[in-house]
């Protein structure tokens, strides 16, 4: 196996160039919280959350497994499933659904769920992109299989932030259907990147005080490798995709403690399967993902009430010809100083904040054209809601929460 079949698998399995295209309105969400014991604000691993959803779950149809990683994973009535992260954040994964239709209502019950049974066993779950209360070196890694134990032992390389991004970021994850483009749409997400960034910033506040930045989460991952986070860099997606996996060290590969050595090293040596390249693939964390859909991951954790808000904004882009034309019309190709102006300053930036303001202007119609199909009339006035909330006001949801994080929520001592 050598580089040019790599690059087929991409440009088939991930891209799903060269087959028909899918149904276009395909759309999954994915909603992570930070699980804290409400006394001590200390994170609150699967030990001290998993039983008390098993037992007051189980007669509302919840059923429960064991993940891949060895953790409980629970799977809802709705085809939802709830899993854990290595720092001990709740996942909920939507199932992949035609319409935004109910997705946004379904994402919110399960929520409300959660946070009714950890609540009665004094967990409060925390909807921000970054811990606010404790700082990295108190941050634990609950699962230890080797996936996550070989991830973590490469991230000390990058200090706290690599602590930090692994086990304390949370994010909400908008999973797109490909389209009849997919290299058209992936670009028009690449070149959103920094305005999700700025509209959705809400990690203002870290180990109990301000950052200086609107998205912290956002900040940790440009400290890290840009080999495997960022922006896809390259003449297309494809050929930028495969030299980003190439040049990254293969984390599977070698034994504990010898360097890591660029996946291509391990191709010159004519040991790697088509399932180590699926495996290297996993651990590759762009803001944009292509892995037979598109993920976005630039948007920090919000509150249930906002769940709405990215959903809308994106569908109503990416989904309308016109509004998705208009849009690659305003926005040019985005560098890794427009992510980091974004993690910054958010919409305090006038130019961020005046072609957001565009950029929500060309959702809503795209959206308001969708609706009755793709989209419901409370999806819309969630969305227009949002935008005048913060969007008009130049603010984003950090305005509210920092202040809640930083008074009536005290820091761990």
């Amino acid at each position: 196996m050598d580089s040019s079949d790599l690059e087929r698998d991409l440009r088939t399995r991930a891209f799903g160039l060269g087959r028909p295209p899918g149904p276009d309105g395909r759309i999954g969400i994915e909603v992570e919280l930070i699980p804290v014991d409400a006394e001590s604000r200390r994170v609150v691993g699967p030990e001290g959350t998993a039983g008390a959803i098993r037992d007051r779950t189980a007669a509302l149809g919840w059923s429960e497994s064991i993940s891949a990683f060895g953790a409980p994973r629970f799977h809802t009535p709705g085809g939802g499933t709830v899993s854990y992260e290595p720092g001990g954040q709740i996942e909920f994964s939507s199932p992949v659904r035609e319409t935004v239709r109910g997705l946004v209502t379904e994402t919110r019950g399960v929520v409300h769920i959660l946070r009714e049974v950890l609540g009665e066993a004094g967990v409060d779950l925390v909807s921000r992109g970054i811990d606010p209360f404790n700082p990295a070196d108190s941050a634990r890694l609950f699962l230890s299989n080797e996936r996550y134990t070989r991830m973590a032992a490469y991230l000390e390389d990058y200090g706290d932030a690599g602590r930090r991004m692994m086990r304390q970021t949370a994010a909400i994850h908008v999973n797109l259907g490909l389209g009849a483009d997919p290299l058209g749409r992936f670009e028009l997400l690449q070149r959103l990147t920094p305005y999700l960034i700025a509209i959705f910033a809400n990690s203002s506040v870290y180990a109990g005080a301000q950052t200086g930045f609107r998205s912290f989460r956002a900040r940790q991952w440009r400290l890290l490798d840009p080999r495997r986070t960022g922006l896809v860099e390259g003449p297309d997606a494809v050929s930028g995709l495969l030299g980003s996996a190439l040049a990254a060290p293969a984390l599977f590969f070698g034994s504990d403690g010898d360097p890591l050595l660029p996946f291509e090293a391990w191709i010159r040596e004519g040991e790697v399967t088509m399932a180590d390249w699926h495996r290297h693939l996993s651990t590759l964390f762009h803001e944009v993902r292509a892995r037979g859909y598109l993920e976005v991951r630039a948007i920090d954790a919000l509150d249930p009430v906002d769940y709405g808000a990215p959903l809308v904004f994106l569908v109503g882009i990416t989904h309308d010809r016109r509004a998705a034309e208009s849009a690659m019309e305003i926005l040019p190709a985005a560098t890794s100083d427009d992510l980091e102006r974004a993690a910054s300053s958010g919409l305090r930036d006038e130019r961020l904040r005046r072609v957001a303001e565009e950029l929500w202007d060309l959702a809503l119609t795209g959206a308001g054209r969708a609706a009755g199909g793709v989209l419901c009339e409370a999806d819309l006035e969630q969305a227009r809601d949002f935008a005048a909330r913060y969007v008009r006001q130049g603010l984003d949801p950090a305005a509210e929460t920092d202040a809640e994080d930083l008074g009536a929520l005290a820091p761990a001592s």
